[in-house]
């Protein structure tokens, strides 16, 4: 088991080191282009539509040139006990691909694991803020999954958050589901910040035109951090 963990931190980090410079280098001739084009679309919802492909077409070509391919099967959700901290754009679309594309039996089933979740963890989480380290393992030894997922598959896949999106097992999977922080496991957020957040504050600045009052009502709707269960989930009146 020790060999094998010591292969599972070996792609890892192979994949780690790759993408801090290739998302670097690929960001910053992104932001170039955003730069030489007109933006005038204020639409964040629209520009966060815009980045996914560009997010997914980065991670197949950074997969290709470690040659590694995440471990990460169909119906593992052992990433899932984590929490999932999202912004207002992301909820947003979210909620607009679940009007085009969830039927009613999954919509029902959605709304009663939002009524478990409240009941097991949603006011212990409401004092929760985002980068407190020690509520993240409190939170994750719960294990109490994200309330979109339905028998181990995500309902939201093609919607799902970036969080999600950069997060990736080059190891056992069944460790995924044992363990906290289990080996050859990864946050590409370098991608995440070179390839969405980056190009996303750009296109938001040019929208406004120098306009600062436009961007402080645009840029928390991106940069805005809450447990994606809270966006979707009415909390009771006090």
């Amino acid at each position: 088991m020790a060999y094998n963990n010591r292969i599972f931190i070996q792609k890892a980090t192979k994949v780690q080191h790759t993408s801090a410079i290739m998302a670097y280098r690929l960001g910053t001739s992104l932001i170039k282009k955003i730069n030489e084009r007109e933006q005038s679309d204020d639409n964040v919802v629209r520009m966060h539509y815009e980045q996914l492909p560009i997010l997914e077409r980065y991670f197949d070509l950074l997969h290709k040139g470690t040659k590694t391919q995440p471990s990460c099967k169909s119906n593992c959700s052992g990433c899932c006990k984590y929490p999932i901290w999202t912004s207002a754009v992301e909820s947003m679309y979210i909620s607009n691909w679940i009007r085009t594309n969830m039927d009613q039996d999954t919509l029902e089933q959605i709304h009663e694991n939002f009524d478990t979740w409240y009941e097991e963890i949603g006011e212990w989480a409401e004092g929760y803020k985002y980068g407190d380290k020690i509520k993240h393992d409190e939170y994750t030894r719960k294990n109490i999954k994200c309330p979109f997922l339905i028998n181990n598959s995500c309902s939201i896949y093609d919607a799902r958050p970036i969080v999600c999106r950069t997060y990736f097992s080059y190891g056992n999977p069944k460790n995924c589901e044992r363990e906290l922080f289990p080996k050859g496991t990864l946050n590409l957020t370098c991608a995440g910040k070179n390839l969405y957040e980056v190009p996303m504050a750009n296109k938001m600045r040019k929208a406004s035109n120098g306009d600062k009052e436009k961007e402080n009502q645009l840029f928390p709707k991106v940069f805005g951090k809450r447990l994606l269960p809270y966006w979707f989930y009415k909390l009771p009146a006090k």
